[in-house]
């Protein structure tokens, strides 16, 4: 057994491919990779989760290299992230809900506990109410994104995305926003992010009395004008 967990086959098999990483054709590495994820399988699975968790921490938290391949990530990260928060771990929650959203499958995110499956929930469970800071970073990182996402078009265009926002999803963004204030606050970050939450109260408060008229006879930009 070597020190990173690994039995020596597998680690060989490791190291084989973190070395073609970057090195030469993506392909061969790719190649490498699969030979692993093929031997790794053989690992008792307290140490290949064991291994897989460090790695993560090493990639996620440090920057660490090689990158964390799809493949990987489905065959042998994921389910020991998956275990991990189904035993109410926070860091992993942390880390599926910073995970880049390429490397997640629909099939993957419907493993997920109901009410933990979008990065949101995933970092706002991960957060604890602001007792883990680079949670909470992540969390008001993710959450400005989509709040920064949601009023990019206006007031041109509408709010959300190219249909408009409905009553339900307009209620849901501002329960993000709401939770956004809660988080820059906590990390004193309240100025930082004073525009992006003016805009959002301004454009979201006037998007629901749009969506509340009878009849709509102008289009929000209108509206807009009309409500200043």
């Amino acid at each position: 057994m070597t020190k990173s967990g690994l039995p020596d086959h597998q680690q060989r098999l490791w190291d084989e491919y973190a070395s073609a990483e970057g090195a030469g054709p993506r392909a061969d590495a790719i190649s490498k990779l699969r030979l692993f994820i093929s031997a790794v399988d053989a690992v008792e699975l307290t140490e290949r989760d064991s291994w897989a968790l460090a790695l993560v921490q090493r990639c996620f938290d440090s920057g660490g290299t090689p990158p964390i391949r799809q493949p990987l990530f489905a065959e042998v990260i994921f389910p020991a992230l998956l275990r991990g928060l189904l035993e109410g771990s926070r860091v992993c929650a942390r880390w599926l809900g910073s995970a880049p959203a390429t490397l997640f499958s629909p099939s993957q995110r419907s493993l997920l506990p109901e009410g933990l499956r979008s990065p949101v929930d995933l970092l706002a469970f991960a957060a604890d109410g602001g007792k883990d800071a680079r949670a909470s970073a992540s969390l008001a990182a993710e959450l400005a994104r989509l709040l920064g996402d949601a009023v990019h078009e206006v007031p041109a265009g509408v709010l959300y995305d190219s249909h408009g926002a409905s009553a339900s999803e307009l209620a849901e963004l501002q329960s993000d926003l709401e939770l956004f204030c809660v988080t820059v606050d906590q990390l004193d970050l309240r100025d930082h992010h004073a525009a992006l939450i003016d805009k959002c109260r301004y454009h979201f408060d006037r998007y629901q009395g749009w969506l509340s008229q009878p009849t709509r006879s102008t289009s929000f930009s209108e509206y807009l004008d009309q409500h200043k």
